[in-house]
């Protein structure tokens, strides 16, 4: 829970907005295993930026709160957030009326980020979703739709159809770690990225490269996610197969005009390893004429 983060010393309101907000982070066990130059990449634009050593404080409390044994609470055990959704009823003024959509989005930290919608504001075709992405936590509770009930699709092609069933507890699952992470230029020429980097400017033949490690011969997938303000996040590319500890480049080709926020979802299929999100710099890229 959140509240968690709230008692380790150091931490203050604008560090818990980035933690809990682009980040995910919203345990102190998350804290405790998080990549403390993507968490420092990320407060990047907060004043003071907070040192790695310094983050590496907060860790070692997340760590102390984390192993405490745990008290329940008054009336019965405690709640544990399974999963969280983002669901947007969006409106669309043309020619022939209105059109509505309902898109749900989920959001927690377990990339990839599936994402559908449906052409109706319908609720209960987008709750039978919800509950398929629970996998066992969600099963003899799914609603059927109603007759007539149109099916949603896809929408992001770098997301599969259906949830998996879940995999390894995260306790078990080896970390996965970035070794390097490198901006190349439409020439070719690689520079690594500097945690205080601001921003990119993102012209034709620009990509990134990163090179992720985890333990074991655990394949990899590695997906690129933006944002742009008031819009939901998607990738503009299907994800890219990765091995440990090889580089593999990620188009920006498919990045439409307009300044986003990024990140790079890594992932194991089938979850064999805990996944990580890596904070990019702002990414710019310039109208096209």
């Amino acid at each position: 829970m959140a509240g968690e983060l709230s008692s380790v010393p150091g931490l203050k309101a604008k560090h818990l907005v980035v933690l809990t907000g682009p980040l995910h982070i919203t345990t102190a066990r998350d804290l405790a295993r998080a990549d403390r130059r993507a968490v420092r990449a990320a407060m990047r634009r907060l004043r003071p930026v907070p040192t790695l050593e310094e983050i590496a404080t907060w860790q070692d409390h997340a760590r102390d709160l984390a192993e405490a044994p745990s008290e329940p609470a008054r009336g019965g055990t405690g709640w544990e957030q399974v999963a969280a959704f983002v669901v947007s009823f969006e409106l669309r003024e043309e020619d022939g009326g209105a059109q509505r959509r309902l898109v749900v989005e989920q959001v927690e930290q377990s990339p990839p980020e599936p994402r559908e919608e449906w052409p109706a504001w319908r609720c209960d075709a987008a709750c039978t979703w919800m509950l398929d992405r629970l996998g066992g936590a969600g099963a003899g509770a799914a609603i059927a739709p109603q007759a007539g009930e149109p099916g949603g699709h896809v929408t992001d092609a770098a997301q599969p159809a259906a949830q998996p069933a879940a995999g390894p507890a995260a306790g078990s699952r080896p970390a996965i770690s970035v070794a390097a992470l490198e901006w190349v230029s439409p020439s070719g020429r690689a520079d690594r990225l500097d945690v205080d980097t601001p921003a990119l400017d993102v012209r034709p033949g620009a990509r990134l490269r990163l090179t992720a490690e985890t333990a074991g011969e655990v394949p990899l997938q590695v997906a690129l996610r933006v944002r742009r303000p008031g819009r939901p996040s998607a990738s503009p590319n299907p994800p890219v197969a990765a091995r440990s500890g090889e580089a593999v480049d990620i188009a920006l080709d498919g990045v439409p005009p307009g300044e986003h926020a990024g990140v790079l979802a890594v992932w194991s299929p089938g979850g064999a390893a805990a996944p990580l999100v890596v904070p990019l710099p702002l990414l710019r890229v310039a109208e096209t004429a």
